[in-house]
């Protein structure tokens, strides 16, 4: 019996911290009986790459080093905006009388 949507797994369920990928486990032989570091002998081709192909390497394998981030979603009263776009051009005092009318600090 599998895994159903909406119940809770099982407390051991699940590959265990530390435990390697089956899939990568071949290829990661292979290349260590090679003595082949891939992100080295990537480093070693970069410099005969036009700056923009250098840019675009260094952004994927920062990738693997810093995480990504989420977008964050805002919302805005209308109202607010409209205030905002109404102060353009006016003077600090101005300004500052708007504050005060507004009882804000």
């Amino acid at each position: 019996m599998g895994f159903k949507v909406g119940e809770k797994r099982h407390p051991n369920a699940g590959r265990k911290a530390g435990t390697p990928n089956k899939d990568t486990l071949p290829l990661k032989a292979i290349l260590e009986a090679n003595k082949c570091e891939p992100v080295l002998e990537l480093l070693k081709l970069i410099p005969d790459l036009i700056p923009e192909k250098q840019a675009d390497v260094y952004l994927k394998l920062l990738e693997y080093i810093y995480p990504r981030r989420k977008a964050i979603e805002t919302t805005v009263d209308p109202s607010l905006i409209d205030a905002i776009k109404n102060m353009e051009g006016k003077s600090n005092e101005e300004l500052l009388a708007i504050l005060h009318q507004n009882k804000l600090p």
